[in-house]
């Protein structure tokens, strides 16, 4: 969101803007390096602390508002095509996952990381991360919940086995497709 204030002016009895100059930063340097689109370096308590504050802001919110309902419909698909419709479990989460990818693709750009980057050059790497995240996630998952299911949980019913596979692999999507979106699919 932007101010309709000059970068260094606050309103009266405003904290001060994350943007403004810092009065301990060298000469020329301010915070505004902070809010670019390049994680700070993580080093000890304090690199952790940064990387966490760039990775928490308004775009998380927003991505996970508009990726809760996607998933939701994509987790509903996908169980209803895997267990109803006998569709195998991969084939109904591409097809879930194409499908939700439209409209994420559309509000994430437009609101989550408010994206002037080049509508050719976003799709294609958009595209691009939406099939790898799913691959490895799927990946991840196609051999760690077997493995769950052979020593944790033997005997669990096939429906509850399904949607353990399906919460598993749109958690891995969901962090790893975050990371993409905010690093490298949206970046002018």
């Amino acid at each position: 969101m932007k101010s309709d204030f000059p970068q260094n002016a606050q309103p009266q009895g405003a904290p001060p803007s994350p943007v403004a100059a810092d009065a301990n930063a060298p000469t020329g340097q301010n915070n505004a390096a902070n809010q670019s689109n390049t994680p700070p370096p993580a080093t000890g308590t304090t690199g952790l602390r940064q990387l966490f504050a760039f990775f928490w802001d308004r775009s998380l919110l927003i991505f996970l508002i508009i990726g809760g309902l996607n998933t939701i419909i994509s987790m509903a698909g996908s169980f209803a095509l895997n267990n109803y419709a006998h569709w195998p479990l991969f084939w109904s989460m591409v097809f879930m996952f194409a499908t939700c990818s439209v409209p994420s693709f559309y509000f994430n750009r437009k609101y989550s990381f408010q994206s002037k980057a080049p509508l050719a050059q976003s799709i294609l790497r958009f595209s691009t991360l939406v099939t790898v995240c799913f691959l490895v996630s799927y990946g991840l998952n196609y051999l760690v919940v077997p493995w769950m299911y052979t020593h944790w949980f033997p005997g669990i019913h096939p429906l509850f086995y399904s949607a353990i596979r399906i919460v598993g692999i749109q958690a891995v999507f969901t962090i790893l497709n975050y990371m993409g979106q905010r690093l490298w699919a949206f970046k002018e």
